[in-house]
């Protein structure tokens, strides 16, 4: 006699794939906003410092959203995890298209150079890990 068959949950890489492309996308956040605080004067530092550790926050919360996303718990803080990200992300690509545009040297400084390199990356990966959740919402306890 054959056993019976039990149904088994599909079980796809997408909540794999989304966690760590937002575990990524928020380090690479993280090390923009930390370079901001290095790099900028101090009379400038004092009054922006608030603003910049509110980023750091929200990128260290979009962390553990990429954490819970790998062990397929909590979609919805995951979800809001990279709700985070995409904000910040398109704030930071404007601020590199406005450096474009006014004609800034971008060799020559460092941190426009860098928004040009990661923001695009962030915002890709953002967008990606969201669709990625989106796709396997089914999967999450």
């Amino acid at each position: 006699m054959s056993q019976p068959v039990e149904a088994q949950s599909k079980r796809t890489g997408y909540p794999v794939a989304a966690g760590v492309m937002m575990i990524v996308s928020a380090c690479l956040l993280i090390v923009v906003n930390l370079l901001n605080i290095i790099t900028y004067p101090s009379m400038v530092l004092w009054r922006e410092l608030p603003i910049w550790l509110g980023y750091i926050t929200f990128d260290s919360l979009a962390v553990v959203g990429g954490v819970l996303a790998l062990i397929r718990t909590r979609l919805l803080f995951a979800v809001f995890g990279v709700s985070l990200l995409i904000p910040s992300s398109l704030s930071y690509a404007a601020f590199a298209v406005e450096s474009l545009l006014l004609g800034e040297n971008i060799t020559l400084a460092i941190i426009p150079l860098i928004y040009v390199i990661f923001t695009p990356v962030t915002l890709v990966l953002s967008t990606l890990s969201l669709i990625f959740l989106a796709q396997s919402k089914s999967e999450f306890r």
